[in-house]
């Protein structure tokens, strides 16, 4: 299957216009769907009319844009506004729970979980590390603080939970997922100094069931170095574990209570997992390599079966969560939660001698 069926390749292109374009979550999804690595059963990007942008900026003011080429966008991933809310609501493609992602960004920030009780849904979203008279927090927070729905949490809590009526659900889905597209709105500091706000595309997928570390959410983050356009792996650095501060988030860095998360070191960020599972260190970290070096083949493999080329050192940092073995002494088995490209040919930043893009491939 053609990933993207809308780029076409131009003379005169840049090597780095393409690496940043080809960044972010959604893209990230399709170059590694169906690979070593647990994904989504089912993802979709938002596509907002084309006033919606315009709107938000006479409503909020100034909003810097994510870099995003729609060129890319797959069109069995894509849904507009409305479909997308029917769709999941009458849950065709994506079942819930599942999640509303901004494509880009970190820190879980602006991240919707979207679930059910009994007939009704529970929205959570990260508690603001100010609470909820936060500045330059998501619009999608806003949006569900200042509305009539119950709370189903404190202010002192690490997220932010709210209850909506099966009656409500469909308007409130539209007005969210609009919502969603704003990660900072715009902001003033002591009157005087302006804080630009930030827009973004928005996807939405299947949530990924996973393991708990002491009811937590658990992850480990990796980084694999090699050539993409050697389909080559040259070194792979394990950096950390976190167990989070709630079981949704595990990252703690905007936490609102970040003492109640725990952050692991290299040389322990696997206890968790060895202890819970017996498992043997040695050959869980040598399991653990070879599917870290198969996934970043793989992710090769479908930027060169695209046409893209990208000679000489990438990076891949991949957070990995983990799914509980079904049956004793097998190994739990690594789920992406995210993966970020990092593009570090010598000259990619250069005025002078910036590379082109080479791109070898004709649909």
């Amino acid at each position: 299957m053609v990933l993207f069926p809308h780029f076409e390749y131009k003379l005169g292109m840049r090597a780095i216009d393409s690496h940043l374009e080809l960044r972010g979550k959604y893209l990230q999804r399709l170059l590694m769907r169906e690979g070593p690595l647990i994904q989504p059963d089912n993802f979709f990007l938002i596509h907002p009319s084309k006033e919606h942008k315009d709107d938000l900026k006479k409503l909020l003011g100034s909003l810097h844009e994510d870099q995003f080429n729609s060129h890319f966008i797959n069109d069995q991933h894509a849904l507009s506004l409305d479909s997308a809310v029917e769709t999941l609501l009458a849950e065709r493609r994506i079942k819930t729970p599942f999640v509303i992602k901004p494509n880009s960004g970190s820190t879980g920030v602006g991240i919707i979980f979207v679930d059910k009780k009994d007939e009704d849904y529970i929205l959570s979203m990260r508690m603001p590390r100010e609470g909820l008279n936060a500045i330059g927090a998501p619009l999608s927070f806003y949006y569900l603080r200042d509305n009539t729905f119950q709370r189903l949490t404190n202010e002192t809590d690490n997220e932010f939970k709210v209850l909506i009526p099966a009656r409500e659900m469909d308007k409130t889905l539209k007005e969210l997922l609009l919502a969603a597209h704003v990660t900072k709105v715009p902001f003033t500091i002591a009157n005087r100094y302006q804080q630009t706000g930030d827009y973004n595309p928005v996807l939405v997928e299947s949530n990924i069931p996973s393991w708990k570390f002491e009811g937590r959410a658990y992850e480990t983050r990796h980084q694999v170095v090699g050539n993409l356009a050697a389909r080559t792996v040259t070194e792979i650095i394990d950096y950390y574990g976190r167990a989070g501060s709630s079981n949704l988030f595990a990252n703690q860095m905007e936490a609102r209570d970040n003492t109640k998360g725990l952050t692991l070191k290299r040389q322990e960020m696997y206890n968790p997992l060895l202890e819970s599972f017996n498992l043997n260190n040695a050959e869980f970290c040598q399991k653990l390599r070879m599917i870290l070096t198969s996934a970043f083949s793989y992710y090769a493999q479908r930027l060169c079966d695209e046409g893209f080329r990208f000679d000489g050192k990438s990076e891949l940092q991949i957070d990995l969560m983990w799914q509980q073995p079904q049956n004793e002494g097998e190994y739990p088995q690594p789920a992406m939660t995210e993966c970020e490209w990092a593009y570090l040919h010598p000259d990619l930043w250069s005025t002078t001698k910036t590379p082109a893009l080479k791109y070898v491939y004709s649909k």
